[in-house]
């Protein structure tokens, strides 16, 4: 699979271009020194993270996080072939603008850092380059679409509609502070049963921060589905099929949806969202606002207010960036498709590892 990566790198974005460098395109093939992997004895990379502390491993897949500082420490064959008199070895950095690798994106990376140096037979280097950690405030957004947790809602202008959201961050995680961006739960609308989509209206909900402890897995700003303080907005149904029934009998491709930017003091850790929303009067219960903690009281909420969740996504960083320990020098446009896959030694693309 890296092979075919190294051979799309120019397509990898920022780094799989970068990363397979090969230092020499077409013309390396005629080259008499190894590449890749066989132009070396051993190797092995120093990563130093400041969360989990130093680590020692073989393969950057899946081991590389902002604000790492990685060693790629190596000793080159002995002896090298007839007419070889060393190898150049890169260590290359790339930013990509997408959170996912895609061959078709490599044009919109750009190189960030490279190391290289040019070691001779049997000789051992080391070849560092530093991560630049996740900014704050570069947010991450994040969209739940075609939800049809209520079922065949049928509501009629005047009733409340409340909606709201949560969220989790599984595993280990530092403490944090993680934000909600002009969230917003839209509902498309139908004016019959079977009719076409008539238009849609939305809930804006307010922007807020919650702090979350270190490790906690607890669902913020409550695990409760029926609960005031999950729901952070709410509606009264617009007349919007000139006072007739508003169909909301979501199906399909036909359902609600929700979105915001998310900011966290901890980027890296993933934060788990899913959303809600509830039409008492329409379930044939009482006609309440759940966001009102007067109507729908208590720590558990009104069983009422009782919402069903929809899926539950990941937000993803905004941005990603590759490294790679490859043979070769770094190639930027327009010679990505010189990069020779045979240079690839090790790499990895984050958020979303590939190699």
């Amino acid at each position: 699979m890296r092979l075919i990566r190294g051979m799309a790198f120019a397509a990898l974005g920022s780094l799989a271009t970068g990363l397979v460098l090969l230092g020499a395109g077409p013309a390396q093939a005629a080259s008499p020194c190894p590449q890749g992997a066989s132009a070396l004895s051993n190797h092995y990379f120093k990563i130093v993270d400041p969360i989990t502390g130093t680590h020692f491993v073989g393969n950057l897949t899946n081991n590389v996080f902002p604000g790492d500082t990685v060693s790629a420490k190596f000793t080159v064959v002995s002896p090298l072939p007839t007419g070889c008199t060393g190898v150049q070895l890169t260590l290359s950095l790339f930013r990509s603008p997408y959170s996912t690798f895609s061959s078709s994106q490599i044009s919109s990376q750009a190189l960030l850092d490279s190391a290289t140096g040019f070691s001779t037979a049997g000789q051992s280097g080391v070849l560092t380059l530093q991560i630049p950690p996740q900014p704050t405030g570069s947010n991450e957004q994040v969209t739940i679409t075609n939800s049809s947790m209520e079922g065949a809602l049928i509501a009629h202008p005047g009733e409340w509609l409340s909606a709201g959201y949560d969220f989790m961050m599984p595993g280990s995680h530092p403490a944090a502070s993680v934000k909600f961006l002009d969230p917003t739960v839209t509902f498309p609308y139908r004016c019959s049963s079977g009719g076409a989509t008539a238009g849609s209206f939305t809930i804006f909900l307010p922007s807020a921060t919650y702090s979350v402890p270190a490790g906690s897995s607890a669902w913020f700003p409550t695990g409760s589905n029926s609960a005031a303080v999950g729901f952070q907005g709410a509606i009264h149904v617009p007349d919007v099929c000139n006072g007739g029934a508003v169909y909301m009998n979501y199906g399909g491709a036909f359902g609600a949806s929700f979105g915001a930017s998310i900011d966290s003091t901890s980027p890296r850790s993933k934060i788990n969202v899913r959303f809600h929303y509830r039409d008492p009067k329409a379930k044939g219960r009482h006609n309440i606002n759940c966001s009102d903690p007067a109507q729908n009281p208590g720590a558990n909420g009104n069983a009422e207010c009782g919402a069903s969740e929809s899926a539950t996504i990941s937000a993803t960083p905004t941005h990603g960036f590759q490294i790679d320990f490859s043979t070769g020098f770094v190639l930027l446009p327009p010679d990505y498709g010189r990069l020779a896959p045979l240079d690839f030694i090790s790499g990895d693309f984050w958020p979303d590892p590939i190699h």
